[in-house]
């Protein structure tokens, strides 16, 4: 969860007192000692409930912040300023839009604040820049995998202290081999691990932010305007039989495309997502390629 809340607000619960700090429920007694555990006694209680049910609509929120940002940056498209700047105040966009960099028209920056004045951003030799919110201006959030000079901002990011919560600048990237055996080698180097139980493998799917099914993985990323989605298949009977991860492809528009049509954002995505699962499972047999 983002920040916790500076002040907590406690609500009566049958003799004891109850809070909802960050992602936590805090428990305290009569006297105002804090509790290592919640007492069955206050469990039971209208103020637990309630705050049980705040609690999961916030990490629901979160949730989605997160999901929505890094949606953002995969599709690369255009944000408008004007929304960034409606949702900087809530703390869970806050959380997962800070220190991204950001473009927008001839200005290139890190997101590191926003007020009346519009949208603070550090520029590349550490000096602010300031984007005035109109009702017109937008912006995107580069790939690292396209993005000049990234070695730069990187080496800025980590003189400033700056921690990116959605990983961007320094988001694996994976070149794409330029003859097409390496190429077809690579996708197909994955098919060789197994989960012991398919649920595992769609749960650690999941977490990490892919789309997860029990016809494979995917992640979908929009380049030169056109949407990719790059698949991990594995083959299973149920969530909780094993599972054997399989071919790594690319499809658009529903359709298998081939990998020399597949472009350097995209398979960089295609394969961080299959090192990541793969990374996960068993060995198994070595691949035949793809």
């Amino acid at each position: 969860m983002s920040d916790s809340t500076p002040e907590l607000q406690w609500m009566d619960a049958d003799g004891y007192q109850l809070a909802l700090d960050g992602g936590e429920i805090r428990c305290r007694n009569a006297r105002g000692k804090p509790l290592k555990t919640i007492p069955a006694k206050a469990r039971k209680t209208e103020a637990f409930d309630t705050l049980s049910a705040t609690r999961e609509l916030l990490v629901r929120h979160e949730e989605r912040c997160r999901s929505t940002v890094l949606g953002w940056f995969l599709n690369g498209g255009e944000v408008p300023l004007a929304l960034i700047a409606a949702v900087w105040e809530d703390n869970a966009w806050r959380h997962w839009l800070s220190d991204l960099l950001i473009h927008s028209g001839t200005v290139t920056g890190l997101l590191h604040d926003v007020d009346d004045r519009g949208l603070h951003l550090i520029g590349r030799d550490g000096g602010t820049v300031t984007l005035a919110v109109t009702g017109t201006g937008t912006l995107n959030f580069p790939h690292p995998a396209e993005t000049p000079g990234i070695a730069a901002w990187r080496e800025l990011a980590v003189g400033s202290g700056i921690h990116q919560n959605t990983e961007q600048l320094f988001r694996e990237i994976h070149p794409r081999p330029g003859d097409g055996e390496t190429l077809r080698a690579s996708l197909g180097a994955y098919a060789d691990g197994s989960y012991g139980e398919t649920s595992e493998l769609l749960e650690r799917a999941r977490e990490a932010g892919f789309v997860a099914g029990l016809d494979g993985v995917r992640v979908t990323v929009r380049e030169a305007d056109e949407l990719t989605t790059a698949v991990l298949e594995f083959r299973t009977d149920g969530p909780d039989d094993g599972a054997d991860l399989d071919h790594l492809y690319c499809e658009r528009d529903g359709r298998v495309i081939s990998p020399e049509y597949v472009g350097p954002v995209a398979y960089s995505e295609a394969i961080r997502m299959a090192e990541y699962i793969h990374a996960g499972s068993t060995p198994e047999t070595e691949s035949d390629g793809w």
